[in-house]
């Protein structure tokens, strides 16, 4: 039953504009997080080759112990982002499995549409793809600061 003062139409108004900037929000969220893990992909990527071609071109810095803390570092930043990637990966595909699980509930009128739209976004896993995100960063920060080290104090 509608609210008191809106007709069945302005309900259905009603939620078609509260799904629509849902999707909008949906859309942007996943497109920026899109982008912030191909920069990190590409910055600890980049930074461990950037890395080899250093120590490959001056047979001195094999030696050091900062080009080997900045490869290190950048190469775990590229294993923690292939984890992140992976684990964000399981989370959606489970959260969409579960979705369409939920959308046959819905059509057999077990559950609400409240409560098909509550449960249709991926919760399960945030926080061990958020942990992989700052983690992978601080590898980079760590391998760029033994760089920037490196290169000032040649050790």
């Amino acid at each position: 039953m509608p609210p008191e003062g809106h007709s069945r139409t302005e309900e259905e108004q009603e939620r078609q504009g509260i799904v629509s900037r849902a999707e909008s929000l949906w859309k942007l969220t996943a497109s920026s997080e899109s982008d912030f893990v191909k920069y990190l992909l590409l910055s600890t990527a980049g930074g461990a080759v950037a890395t080899l071609s250093f120590m490959g071109h001056e047979q001195d810095l094999r030696a050091m112990w900062g080009p080997r803390v900045a490869l290190f570092a950048f190469l775990l930043g590229v294993v923690f982002c292939g984890a992140m990637l992976a684990v964000r990966a399981r989370v959606i595909s489970m959260a969409y499995v579960r979705f369409l699980e939920d959308v046959a509930k819905f059509r057999k009128s077990d559950i609400s549409w409240e409560e098909l739209v509550s449960r249709s976004s991926p919760k399960h896993g945030a926080l061990i793809i958020h942990t992989l995100q700052g983690v992978t960063y601080a590898c980079l920060i760590v391998g760029v600061a033994a760089g920037v080290f490196t290169v000032w104090t040649r050790q």
